[in-house]
């Protein structure tokens, strides 16, 4: 697995904004698959977090109301109940570091569900490739290692008023989108879609995105915007090739 050089905080948090974890993203992939680079292509994301994090995967009733979806496990957990959905059985197990959890809800529904799983499991990888550092100085964070529906909450806010969690957040959603969407196939998607920027377009480029590198289509514009290429106030032109720069 790739050492990358991380500046962080004395409490562990790493000092990446988006350019650095895009960068960071390719390097991995690169690392992992340089074919993953070559052609915009779908991640293998449950393969990648167990042949390349050497992160294995399991699936658990993480909440009752369903509103946990994933969580890193940064340290061994000891008698975890296991349910299993489809006999009603329970047990108790031990969960080793390193081991993403997923909620047990989100495997082997329809395509919708799938995508949440992937975007799901790329974020933990987020967490566990950037965070263990933090994890390791900050009891609070080991103890909160679970993500929720809400966490995306820094959206709402501005980046002068994130605390600690919402950077950790971010920069984990941030690892998934350059994991699942990376930034050059996905501007060499975007090439391929003629017309001019508009609505329509964007449309098309995002179904093209759904199929290819099988996300949800929100996370799909939410990466196109983060590219600048939702920009539609700006005078309409058109992308081609020429225009992009890896």
């Amino acid at each position: 697995m790739l050492k990358a050089y991380i500046r962080m905080k004395q409490n562990g948090v790493p000092i990446l904004g988006r350019r650095e974890i895009d960068d960071l993203g390719e390097r991995i992939l690169r690392d992992y698959d340089p074919a993953l680079l070559e052609r915009p292509k779908a991640l293998r994301i449950h393969a990648f977090a167990h042949d390349y994090m050497h992160a294995p995967e399991r699936y658990l009733l993480l909440s009752s109301s369903g509103t946990i979806l994933g969580a890193a496990v940064f340290r061994d957990l000891p008698d975890v109940l296991f349910e299993d959905l489809l006999t009603g059985s329970q047990s108790r197990t031990t969960i080793p570091a390193g081991t993403i959890l997923l909620d047990a809800r989100l495997k082997g529904r329809d395509e919708n569900t799938e995508h949440l799983c992937r975007f799901t499991a790329a974020h933990e990888c987020g967490h566990l490739y950037l965070h263990r550092r933090h994890a390791e100085i900050s009891p609070s964070f080991y103890n909160r290692t679970a993500c929720r529906i809400g966490d995306q909450q820094y959206e709402k806010q501005t980046e002068k008023t994130w605390g600690d969690n919402e950077w950790l957040e971010w920069q984990a959603d941030a690892f998934a989108a350059a994991l699942l969407m990376p930034k050059s196939m996905t501007l060499m998607l975007a090439a391929a879609i003629p017309g001019i920027h508009n609505e329509y377009w964007a449309r098309k480029t995002i179904s093209e995105m759904v199929r290819t590198f099988r996300v949800s289509r929100s996370a799909a514009r939410v990466r196109l915007d983060q590219l600048g290429l939702l920009s539609f106030e700006r005078s309409p032109q058109y992308l081609t090739l020429e225009d992009l720069s890896f």
